[in-house]
């Protein structure tokens, strides 16, 4: 059958169906489903065949169904990677605010730390410029006197040189306190870069809660609830934010206030250091020069003293003390017994040796009874210091030493005949 007009041959609109129909079935993309559809409704206004006009509707019925189903696919495909995409922000955000949670403990507990350690830092840190500065004072004092030509007394040198125990305690004292200066600098800016964060989120959380009650205020009344619900989650967020401002402020403010603190101390150990220096400086220069008008009077006990000053500012920067030995010794502590026990042992080894001695020189002509009497006489002495020297626990103990003395007297008198 041949078409009048615009209409195509029977034949050719027959090809054009089959080639629409097997595109059909090739697809089940809504964008080229449509497309099909729009070229059955030319090929249907280009033939008057009943027969192919009701396959091409049949064909526009399947490409309908066809495309009304690709639809739903992909309307349900976009719902179930929008629920996936909510839960893994959901997720997110509790891992976000889980890890919040984590940080601000691990900034409080630290804080806490800081708050427990800082008055004991700062009360030895005091202490120990107060014995610095009674150490200058000392050294002030010895030093005008060395330029002045006037006497200077051991004790006087003694109270300028620090123990090695008292080096060593004032180096593990100084590295506490700058040690804890760098951790409250770590803690400070720690504190106020979190202060940051929170602030921007505070600014963030703002801006959300104003756009969500925008949004609800056009939402639908079946879909509110929900709306009012996320408004609610971001106002308690809100809340928390500025909780741990508020806390981050008081703890920054407190940080700012021990900084201060521990910074003006070691800026008074410096000070007391650089005093340290000058005075040894002093010292050694002014006993050069008294030395060239009394070299008896300025003997090697001022280069030791001077020598002990350098080495004690030295040790109060590195730690390390060289001089022991001779600082001991200046000091009188070497070989110096530790209780009134060795004291004793020391004084009765001395002092029975001296009477040893004196027995030995005593002349031939005295008579054996005026030993004897010097004996006892010596004996006493030595148990009498003895007994002084002993703390009343050790009283018993000399007692008994006496009796026994007396005891071996009476014997030897009894040997004797006079």
């Amino acid at each position: 059958m041949v078409n009048v007009g615009n209409k195509k041959e029977d034949a050719q609109v027959r090809n054009e169906l089959n080639a629409i129909k097997a595109q059909i079935n090739a697809t089940n993309n809504p964008a080229e489903l449509s497309r099909l559809a729009g070229l059955t409704r030319n090929l249907l206004s280009s033939t008057n065949n009943p027969q192919l006009i009701e396959q091409i509707k049949s064909t526009q019925s399947a490409i309908y169904s066809k495309e009304e189903s690709a639809e739903q696919n992909v309307s349900s495909k976009r719902i179930s990677e929008n629920i996936e995409a909510r839960q893994r922000l959901n997720e997110q955000q509790h891992t976000l605010e889980d890890l919040e949670i984590i940080r601000e403990r691990e900034i409080n507990e630290k804080h806490a730390r800081l708050q427990e350690n800082h008055p004991k830092i700062m009360q030895n840190s005091s202490e120990l410029i107060k014995r610095k500065q009674q150490r200058n004072e000392n050294l002030r004092n010895v030093s005008a006197k060395i330029k002045e030509g006037r006497d200077v007394s051991m004790e006087e040198m003694h109270s300028c040189i620090p123990t090695e125990e008292e080096l060593k305690k004032e180096h593990e004292q100084e590295q506490v306190i700058k040690t804890h200066q760098k951790q409250l600098t770590e803690e400070l800016k720690e504190a106020q870069e979190e202060k940051e964060i929170y602030e921007k989120q505070k600014v963030q959380l703002a801006e959300e809660a104003e756009k969500q009650h925008k949004i609800n205020a056009k939402l639908p009344l079946h879909e509110l609830e929900k709306g009012q619900q996320k408004l609610a989650g971001i106002e308690a967020r809100q809340t928390i934010t500025e909780s741990r401002l508020q806390t981050l402020n008081a703890q920054i403010k407190y940080k700012i206030k021990a900084k201060k603190e521990i910074d003006k101390d070691i800026e008074k150990h410096e000070k007391e250091a650089t005093k340290a220096r000058e005075y040894q400086k002093e010292i050694k220069e002014a006993v050069d020069k008294q030395r060239k008008k009394n070299p008896k009077k300025y003997d090697a006990a001022f280069d030791d003293f001077s020598t002990l000053l350098l080495n004690a500012n030295k040790a109060a920067e590195t730690g390390e003390i060289t001089d022991g030995e001779l600082r001991n010794k200046f000091l009188g502590k070497e070989n110096q017994p530790k209780n009134p026990e060795e004291i004793l042992q020391v004084n009765s080894s001395i002092q029975a040796q001296s009477t040893q001695k004196n027995i030995s020189e005593k002349t031939t002509d005295t008579t054996l009874k005026e030993q004897i009497t010097d004996i006892k006489k010596d004996l006493k002495n030595v148990l009498e210091n003895q007994r002084l020297m002993l703390s009343k626990n050790n009283q018993t103990e000399v007692d008994k030493q006496l009796n026994l003395t007396n005891q071996q007297t009476k014997k030897n008198k009894g040997r004797f005949r006079y």
